[in-house]
């Protein structure tokens, strides 16, 4: 999309981080995320929820809490 002179938009890029995890697990949606707040996006509060669930469920606790404090 990028290439092509389009810029994803949050909506996009949290169905990207959703569809990801379930296929390559959560550490390449946290990449996705990483990217999003490099262009200042912001992302849903669900997606950052079903974050939080995921590294609870891989025991990265910290950053499940780190992810549900940020929800507004």
């Amino acid at each position: 999309m990028q290439t092509l002179g389009l810029q994803p938009s949050r909506s996009t890029y949290d169905g990207f981080i959703r569809a990801i995890i379930t296929t390559r697990g959560f550490s390449e949606g946290v990449k996705v995320l990483k990217v999003m707040r490099e262009e200042k996006i912001k992302p849903h509060g669900s997606t950052l929820a079903v974050l939080a669930i995921i590294c609870s469920r891989e025991l990265e606790l910290d950053l499940a809490e780190s992810f549900l404090d940020e929800i507004s």
